[in-house]
């Protein structure tokens, strides 16, 4: 072979290499964020991020004209049946608490999802979190993200949580939501103003600050977030204040007929190791060993029992010893033929 032919079948071979290197140097591979392997087959979008994933039944608690909406009187006296009156509905649940990434605004801990199916019972795990359907429901921290790079917009902060002494598992962290913009919307069961018969509502949570910029000019306690979690399970409450209305009455408006009260959220889970990654109980902070997409714990899905190595990292190491290696016969030959 010709020492050009020779040169020119190096080059090739290091544009391969450096094509394998671009490839696996793809966000879902970047080890400065947080998302998993992008070939794990089955995985879905909920279980994008490196974490701990939890499943429970989700309760959804209302108490109509209790505590400070007792003085809501405008209303009070369209449904006096709602007075001292409790209802509530259940739906299964993911609970997704993950590591937090270079594209998060803030200082979060961590990045918390809670997602819920009340209607159908089935979880629709190839779509979004932020674009589920109706039958669909969601509470973040953070706008999720399922990629990034350096000219992607960040993610937005829902609200802000602290850390509650920090030490080890299990972890405990606290929110006051004074402001909230993502889905805050609830469908369910409630007596009907007019009637003994039951009828579907819309409620909405209250988050005062954003009702007053609404036009609404009410004086609400803000909701409060509470969560405590470790390496077996999670536990999820959310007190505030919701806002109710008749389904077929149309949107919120000042002119309608709107029942304010009391709200509940309780989530108590149980890990769902199968999708998440482990959970390193003695560090101060909330970390976790990769495991999801990276064959080390049979527990996970995607494992076959192979070299735990991460195989985006092995190939990405293979071709730059490729590319060391041709580069010195390029400088070699180069000198021979001189």
């Amino acid at each position: 072979m010709h020492r050009y032919q020779l040169i020119q079948a190096l080059l090739l071979g290091l544009g391969s290499a450096s094509q394998v290197a671009r490839r696996d140097d793809s966000s879902q591979n970047n080890a400065s964020l947080n998302f998993r392997p992008d070939a794990i087959s089955g995985l879905g979008n909920l279980y994008k991020w490196v974490g701990s994933y939890y499943n429970a039944t989700t309760q959804v608690e209302f108490w109509p004209y209790a505590g400070v909406a007792s003085s809501a009187n405008d209303s009070s006296s369209i449904c006096p049946n709602l007075k001292n009156q409790k209802y509530s509905f259940d739906f299964d649940s993911v609970l997704a608490i993950t590591e937090t990434s270079e594209y998060n605004v803030g200082a979060n801990p961590i990045n918390l999802f809670l997602v819920g199916w009340p209607e159908h019972g089935t979880l629709n795990q190839s779509r979004q979190i932020g674009h589920m359907n109706a039958d669909e429901w969601d509470f973040f921290s953070s706008t999720p993200e399922y990629s990034y790079n350096a000219s992607s917009k960040k993610a937005e902060t829902n609200f802000n949580l602290t850390m509650q002494d920090p030490h080890s598992a299990p972890y405990n962290l606290s929110s006051t939501l004074s402001e909230y913009y993502g889905q805050n919307e609830f469908v369910f069961n409630m007596t009907d103003c007019n009637s003994t018969d039951t009828t579907q509502w819309v409620g909405t949570m209250i988050v005062d600050s954003i009702m007053n910029q609404d036009g609404y000019n009410w004086t609400y306690p803000n909701p409060t977030l509470d969560v405590q979690f470790d390496s077996t399970t999670a536990n999820l409450t959310l007190e505030g204040y919701f806002q109710g209305a008749p389904i077929g009455q149309g949107t919120f408006r000042t002119d309608e007929l709107i029942v304010p009260g009391k709200l509940k959220l309780s989530f108590g889970g149980k890990i769902d190791t199968y999708h998440s990654d482990v959970l390193v109980n003695d560090s101060s902070t909330p970390s976790w060993e990769r495991t999801v997409g990276f064959n080390n714990n049979s527990a996970n899905i995607g494992y076959n029992g192979t070299d735990s190595d991460d195989n985006a990292s092995s190939k990405l190491r293979s071709s730059q010893t490729l590319s060391v290696i041709g580069l010195t016969l390029m400088l070699s030959l180069g000198t021979m033929y001189m």
